[in-house]
């Protein structure tokens, strides 16, 4: 068991209460009967959740009207529970990154992010050998998401597809440094070897990282 995970088993709860969170991580937010049919549990048995989660600050309440009649009540993650997802040592190379920045320039905070893609790139590489077209997009989501991204790969559109990340590891450096999100398109471009645009950002206060990828040639084109 990871670290990540275990401190979510500790604040969340239970099994289904954890579930309950990552869904509502990775969905944005959800009303009681979207979650109580994604579990095929109770409306009941998924409120004694949302309460519990409710009680320990790690889920907030909201209402949105729908049209006629009284407001829908929707739930989403709160700002405290961002702390139970992975993390990529922000502090550390927060600080780090700082230090580059006082003594060599912006320039070289941005070439010390451009070289952790680099060894992003060869790594990845070797794991989508092979893979091309949809199969290449699908096998990058899966491998950021096994790096706490929490990724998936989906259509979007008839030509294009995307990836959205619902977490992001390294927040805090993004939100300091915008060069690394920058960095990290630049990464998935080449690995596509297409255009690749980042339309949400975490680190500008979107709820999810979005990337738009265009067609490369007619193999993306086909499922």
């Amino acid at each position: 068991m990871s670290e990540s995970t275990g401190l979510l088993g500790e604040q969340a709860g239970s099994a289904p209460a954890q579930r309950v969170l990552l869904m509502l991580k990775r969905d944005g937010s959800l009303s009681l009967q979207s979650i109580a049919a994604k579990m095929r549990i109770s409306k009941m048995g998924v409120h004694k959740h949302l309460i519990g989660l409710e009680e320990r600050g790690l889920i907030e309440r909201f209402y949105e009207r729908g049209g006629v009649g009284r407001p829908k009540l929707w739930f989403k993650v709160s700002d405290k529970s961002s702390s139970l997802f992975p993390k990529a040592y922000s502090d550390i190379s927060v600080c780090a990154l700082g230090f580059i920045e006082r003594k060599l320039g912006r320039e070289a905070v941005e070439q010390a992010l451009r070289e952790r893609q680099n060894e992003l790139y060869t790594r990845y590489s070797e794991k989508l050998a092979g893979k091309e077209g949809p199969d290449r997009v699908r096998e990058l989501a899966k491998l950021r998401d096994q790096e706490g991204y929490m990724a998936e790969a989906r259509r979007a559109g008839k030509l294009s597809m995307e990836i959205l990340e619902h977490n992001c590891p390294i927040l805090q450096i993004a939100s300091t440094y915008q060069e690394a999100c920058k960095t990290e398109t630049q990464l998935f471009s080449r690995l596509l070897g297409t255009r690749v645009e980042a339309t949400h950002r975490a680190a500008v206060g979107d709820s999810v990282c979005r990337f738009m990828i265009q067609p490369k040639a007619k193999t993306l084109t086909k499922m």
